[in-house]
């Protein structure tokens, strides 16, 4: 550490002296390409991705050997072995060519289990997440998304219809039950698989919406049929579900009551009697897993 504290100056760019007002410790910030780096006199954080540091700002996916030599790179040019570092964030994401625009895939995404869902913008690029306390999962244009910083798409990409899936792992160790992770890890090949299915395995726990069968197919002799088409239809409509699943929770109902009601609201996304898989779903459900088998090391 101390040899990196005398060649900071060669190491980053925009290096700034600070001392902490509570506690009168001094410590150096500067950057390195797209990394913010603090330097303190017995310890090192480097924040920033690891991906574009290697490859830019492209649509490359940062492969388990690419991991290795950007670790090599950034040892090189901070002059310390980053290899032990810990990892207090993961992001583990690649990008999916769909065969359609990406916003028509998002409005069949449901539930998942213990986690908060969003949604971001509108129409074709309403982008679509879920978090909790231990990580986020995020669906998104990434062509939008590189045009909206300005990014030059390559002419290989153009016309393309990409989605971007990604899993940020906020407390990578709690997440896979081990004391820490550090860089090392990353590019370790049992690591490695085990973040790829984890991958994998969170967006197939996904609750995936089915569609209408056209009515013609729908049985409808009774007033029961009638209502059970009426409630399938509204749990079909993603922003009206999630606006009844608050409604429950802010009504004063007892826990089984309230239960009761969330059971059968998801479960009327289910009903095999009125809906069927849509093709994109399927469609995407293939690319997921075709993507788990690529990098599969």
């Amino acid at each position: 550490m101390d040899n990196c504290l005398s060649k900071l100056p060669y190491c980053l760019e925009g290096v700034q002296e600070v001392v902490k007002t509570d506690t009168g410790e001094m410590f150096y910030r500067g950057k390195l390409s797209n990394l913010f780096v603090l330097v303190f006199p017995n310890r090192l954080y480097v924040k920033g991705s690891i991906g574009t540091y290697r490859l830019g700002p492209s649509l490359k996916t940062l492969t388990r050997e690419e991991t290795a030599h950007g670790i090599e790179q950034l040892s090189d040019e901070l002059h310390v072995d980053m290899s032990t570092a810990s990892v207090s964030r993961l992001d583990f994401g690649t990008n999916i060519i769909l065969d359609r625009p990406f916003g028509e895939y998002m409005q069949f995404l449901g539930e998942l289990p213990y986690h908060s869902a969003s949604g971001f913008g509108s129409g074709k690029n309403k982008t679509r997440s879920f978090s909790n306390s231990q990580r986020e999962i995020r669906f998104y244009n990434k062509i939008q998304e590189m045009k909206s910083k300005g990014r030059k798409i390559p002419d290989a990409w153009l016309g393309l219809n990409v989605c971007r899936y990604e899993v940020s792992f906020r407390h990578p160790a709690k997440d896979f039950k081990a004391d820490s992770i550090s860089t090392k890890m990353l590019y370790e090949q049992d690591f490695f698989n085990k973040a790829l299915n984890k991958w994998k395995e969170l967006y197939f726990k996904i609750g995936k919406i089915p569609r209408m069968k056209v009515l013609p197919e729908i049985r409808l002799e009774n007033v029961v049929d009638l209502q059970r088409l009426a409630l399938t239809a509204l749990a079909m409509n993603n922003d009206l579900f999630q606006t009844v699943m608050s409604e429950i929770e802010r009504r004063p109902l007892t826990r089984s009551q309230r239960s009761r009601l969330r059971t059968r609201l998801i479960d009327s996304r289910t009903n095999r009697r009125l809906t069927i898989p849509d093709t994109r779903i399927t469609e995407l459900d293939q690319k997921i897993k075709e993507a788990a088998r690529l990098y599969q090391s």
